[in-house]
């Protein structure tokens, strides 16, 4: 399944799991880290003790040990990591169907359900409004109220979700997290990007270029720099209006050339594929367009002719398009 610019520049922070760890630890209340053993974090399978969660739904799930579980309780925590650009409706519905499915999965293995932990990245343009919520303990606790009023509304099932709105941060709050350089860096671009000017992305990657100097370390078991790189230039060219050419320029003067290639190289075979993509959805769009068109004033169209439509160039679909409308029959709106 092909993954969006944002999507794939999240998954950069979560393919290592030591950054996983260090970003949940920057946000989540000390009251709950005390709980659990960050040490024993570790990914899980996107299948979960027999339940299949669909990809595009579930981001990354993650496990860890409960520290000093008591007798009869369970010693698991299951972390589930969702991440949004937009304000995350149906996002609490989603996490209430995770914690119902880890639970029967368990129960009826005869187990003791794990504890779960709903965990968010939110990248939108403006906060989270919390007008209908509630923070306890650093989640946002939310009650599923919708369609129900008087007591029926007050019996609602209530969901906690652990939010790093990043709306609520500025460049400043971000840095002093002191997390790894690429974690700060997806951080970075994914609050500011969306909402900058061309000349704004290219003063920016001045301002990071501490960042980008770090990034191009490497680190050990981590996505490679050039990985990282690909990453944020796609984001960057997705998001915002900055050309691919003004982009080779600003990485250019922080970026070794060998990596630059790479990173280039993966960007033009993607905005190629992309363009194509383009083209060839506009050229689809115009067959049927024409063949309903055509239908619709000269009655069924035989294969031979529908196949001759579907083969045709975009120029020559506006032409015909253009003289389905006064034609008096399909062979002079096929003139060559």
């Amino acid at each position: 399944m092909s993954r969006s610019p944002h999507e794939e520049l999240f998954a950069v922070l979560l393919a290592h799991t030591p950054w996983v760890r260090d970003w949940l630890e920057s946000f989540l209340p000390p009251e709950i880290l005390a709980e659990i053993d960050m040490t024993t974090l570790q990914p899980v399978d996107a299948r979960v003790l027999g339940i299949r969660l669909r990809p595009h739904i579930a981001d990354r799930i993650y496990m860890a040990s409960i520290r000093d579980p008591r007798p009869g309780t369970s010693s698991l925590v299951l972390i589930d990591i969702e991440h949004r650009s937009w304000w995350p409706e149906g996002l609490f519905e989603q996490q209430l169907r995770y914690q119902v499915h880890f639970r029967h999965a368990h129960t009826r293995r005869g187990r003791v359900p794990p504890a779960v932990l709903s965990v968010g990245l939110l990248h939108a343009q403006r906060p989270l409004p919390v007008d209908d919520c509630e923070w306890v303990h650093g989640s946002l606790r939310v009650a599923l109220r919708r369609g129900h009023s008087g007591l029926l509304a007050a019996l609602a099932p209530v969901v906690h979700v652990f939010l790093d709105d990043l709306a609520r941060h500025s460049e400043a709050s971000i840095r002093s997290r002191c997390l790894p350089a690429p974690v700060t860096l997806v951080l970075l671009c994914l609050r500011f990007f969306r909402h900058y000017s061309p000349s704004a992305v290219l003063a920016a990657i001045d301002r990071w270029s501490d960042l980008l100097g770090e990034v191009m370390k490497g680190q050990d078991g981590a996505p490679l720099p050039a990985t990282i790189l690909d990453a944020v230039g796609w984001y960057a060219l997705e998001a915002t209006d900055l050309t691919q050419e003004q982009l080779e320029m600003a990485f250019g003067r922080f970026v070794p050339e060998e990596e630059m290639a790479k990173m280039t190289t993966a960007q033009r075979i993607r905005s190629e594929s992309r363009d194509l993509g383009r083209t060839e959805g506009r050229t689809e769009g115009r067959v049927e367009l024409l063949l309903s068109q055509l239908h619709r004033r000269f009655g069924p169209v035989d294969p031979a002719t529908a196949q001759r439509v579907r083969n045709s160039t975009i120029e020559q679909l506006d032409r015909y398009g253009l003289r389905v409308l006064d034609a008096d029959s399909i062979a002079s709106v096929l003139a060559d």
